[in-house]
C-alpha cells in the first residue's frame, strides 16, 4: 500500500488535471487555503487537495461498495477562513488511484464529507471531473 504524501499528491492531481485539458497555472505552497489553481476559458478555480480514504465508520456496512471520506479541514475555524478562497476539494486515494472532485459548497457547514463508490452520497463526484467541467461552462 503506497504511503500518502501531500506534496506528491498535489503534483499527481495537477498532472491528472493537465491530462484532462486544464491549465494548472499555480501549485501553491504559499497559500494555506488551496494547493492548485487551474484555468480554462479565462476562468480560474482554486483547488484544495486532500486524502480520499476509506471511511472506517462504514467497516461493517452491508452496502456492496466502498465508502470514502475526505477530511478537508482540521477544524471549523480553518474551514470558515478558507471557504472564500476555495472552489473545489479534490480527494485522492493512493491505494487505488481513485479521486473525488467535490464543490466547496458541499463543505459549507462540515469539515469532511463521505463519497460513496456507487449510488448514494456524492457518488457523482467519484472518478470524474464533471463538477469542474460544469464550473468552467
Amino acid at each position: 500500500m503506497p504511503r500518502y504524501n501531500q506534496y506528491d499528491t498535489e503534483k499527481l492531481v495537477g498532472e491528472l488535471l493537465k491530462r484532462e485539458g486544464f491549465d494548472v497555472v499555480r501549485e501553491s505552497h504559499i497559500s494555506k487555503e488551496f494547493h492548485l489553481c487551474v484555468m480554462r476559458n479565462d476562468k480560474k478555480a482554486n483547488i484544495r487537495v486532500k486524502k480520499l480514504e476509506y471511511d472506517g465508520a462504514y467497516k461493517e456496512s452491508p452496502l456492496p461498495y466502498t465508502i470514502y471520506k475526505v477530511e478537508a479541514f482540521k477544524d471549523n475555524d480553518q474551514r470558515d477562513s478558507a471557504l472564500g478562497y476555495i472552489d473545489f476539494v479534490v480527494g485522492y486515494n493512493p491505494d487505488n488511484s481513485f479521486y473525488a472532485c467535490i464543490p466547496i459548497v458541499e463543505f459549507k457547514n462540515v469539515r469532511s464529507n463521505v463519497v460513496h463508490e456507487r449510488e448514494g452520497l456524492r457518488h457523482e463526484y467519484l472518478n470524474n471531473w464533471n463538477a469542474l467541467y460544469e464550473y468552467f461552462r
